[in-house]
């Protein structure tokens, strides 16, 4: 049974591990605020934790709307969310360049900049093929659907498995047909026969490449049965969801720093962001009967929802079931949530109010 004595969200989930073995997976859910100088607040109550991922729309042609945060285990740190790029104060641009990054110790071990541009279409013209002169940039979602990809429209089941949402692949009715808003900047679409990759900080889906390749051939038998579900081993970054280039292989520290540009609205184009993310590790203890056991949680995921100035970061740890050590979990087992005594400072409170603590979760 679990008690969430903290202010923040936490869960149990059965889950598998890497050994095939089962395991009870502990979720717990930090959620905050953030201003536009860098300030962090508790939130007076955490986000729900995702036990399932959610699509915007139809499935097959709309990208993650939320990301399941109850898997087994990630490798490494990640980042993903919602974001929209927003053209710069009192500017009528028709070209940014937005960025996220993350300093640890002060020194750079993320920087991501996406090229975001005004409405663009082909046209015919002596050169051939070319791209108009972007329209005046617009608040654009950093989304899947606005990046490189698509369905081809006479074959539906021919698709750009990195993205099936987006815009641009294999275009048929070139004259007048949209590119896409989102980009690279070292890798920009140049003709309508060319393919690039898709430009996103949002979560990828588990059925998109490259995810699908991590995936092992599922055991249906012994999923019927119970049983470890797969016939190969669960590969290790087999849950981590963010893009490749946004999974690092970091541990989160009290040293991070997160920096945004161009995501927020009514701000100078050089206007940065930088939000010193906060290190509250949960207290975790486990009691079996008159045995007591403290564990340690990992955080490995930040999920930024820019447009709410909100982010949230996720600690887990997934415990073998009914084995000999004191960590052991049992149908009878106690497990304890509660924040430590020191909480960072750098954080404050929305209510200057103690707030009450969560009651028993089973």
């Amino acid at each position: 049974m679990l008690h969430n004595l903290s202010p923040w969200q936490a869960t149990t989930v059965e889950n598998w591990l890497h050994s095939k073995q089962k395991c009870l997976t502990l979720i717990v859910k930090q959620s905050f605020e953030y201003d536009d100088n860098g300030n962090v607040y508790a939130m007076e109550k955490s986000e729900e934790i995702v036990m399932a991922d959610a699509m915007l729309a139809e499935p097959t042609t709309s990208s993650l709307k939320l990301a399941n945060e109850a898997v087994a285990f990630k490798k490494g740190f990640e980042l993903y969310g919602n974001l929209t790029a927003y053209p710069p104060k009192a500017k009528q641009a028709k070209v940014i360049e937005v960025y996220v990054a993350l300093t640890q110790d002060n020194n750079p071990v993320f920087n991501k900049t996406l090229r975001v541009t005004g409405e663009r279409f082909w046209q015919q013209s002596l050169l051939g093929k070319t791209a108009s002169d972007p329209k005046p940039l617009k608040p654009t979602a950093l989304s899947y659907e606005n990046t490189y990809g698509g369905i081809d429209p006479e074959k539906s089941d021919k698709m750009f498995p990195e993205n099936p949402a987006g815009k641009g692949f294999r275009v048929k009715n070139v004259k007048g047909s949209l590119l896409p808003k989102i980009e690279y900047p070292a890798h920009f679409l140049k003709h309508p026969k060319k393919e690039i990759p898709p430009a996103s900080y949002g979560a990828l889906p588990l059925f998109w490449q490259p995810r699908l390749a991590l995936l092992p051939e599922i055991d249906q038998e012994a999923l019927m049965a119970g049983e470890y579900p797969y016939q190969g081993k669960m590969h290790e970054s087999m849950f981590n969801c963010a893009p490749v280039d946004q999974q690092l292989n970091i541990n989160f520290t009290e040293q991070l720093t997160l920096t945004l540009k161009g995501v927020s609205p009514n701000k100078d184009y050089h206007h940065l962001t930088q939000i010193k993310l906060p290190y509250l590790p949960p207290q975790v203890a486990i009691i079996n009967g008159e045995e007591q056991a403290f564990i340690e949680l990992t955080c490995d995921t930040l999920v930024l929802d820019a447009d709410a100035n909100t982010f949230h970061l996720l600690w887990r740890k997934s415990l073998e079931k009914n084995n000999t050590d004191k960590q052991r979990i049992t149908p009878y087992s106690q497990i304890v949530v509660q924040q430590a005594k020191q909480p960072n400072q750098a954080v404050k409170p929305l209510q200057q109010t103690p707030q009450k603590a969560q009651g028993e979760v089973s």
